[in-house]
């Protein structure tokens, strides 16, 4: 990717990326120092611990750094490592209060439910945080009230739709 091999001001080759979300994921690692693993083919980074923050709007826990760590929520220390194409959870060292059990014994390997460890009201308070901010982002000031929520082996996904009519929506 150039952008990476701009980023670092390299003079040898870099492997060609041509995914752009690789190239930026690329990027983002090289922003916080992480670029070994990534551009080079010394062997797999040691694991390592971080505080996550806060999830994202993808459902993956955040640092304080902005590095994405799956299955993490908000308060837990955890020990990750470079996987393949992103970081991976080796291990929960200290959990959130908001810890459940996953209803779904998938969880964690189909990928289909990510927040699925999560509390209910840790879960609603986020999800709607999610949806008044990219309201916000999209220009459209309005009220957003609690999310509804759904039991356990039940559909989690809406499409919702709205209308601006000048100020309005």
């Amino acid at each position: 990717c150039r952008h990476v091999a701009r980023a670092v001001n390299l003079t040898s080759p870099v492997r060609r990326i041509t995914n752009r979300r690789k190239c930026l994921e690329e990027l983002h690692f090289l922003s916080f120092g992480l670029m070994g693993p990534v551009l080079s083919s010394a062997g797999p980074m040691a694991d390592f611990e971080a505080h996550i923050d806060k999830v994202g709007f993808q459902g993956d826990g955040l640092t304080a750094g902005g590095l994405v760590v799956p299955l993490t929520l908000p308060g837990e220390r955890v020990l990750a490592r470079q996987g393949k194409e992103r970081l991976e959870l080796v291990k929960v060292l200290e959990p959130s209060a908001q810890r459940v059990a996953p209803p779904c014994p998938h969880f964690a390997a189909c990928g289909g439910c990510a927040l699925q460890h999560w509390d209910i009201a840790g879960y609603s308070a986020w999800k709607r945080e999610v949806v008044v901010v990219q309201l916000q982002r999209a220009g459209l000031e309005t009220e957003v009230r609690d999310i509804f929520t759904t039991p356990a082996h039940s559909r989690r996904r809406v499409g919702l739709h709205a209308r601006k009519q000048g100020r309005q929506v």
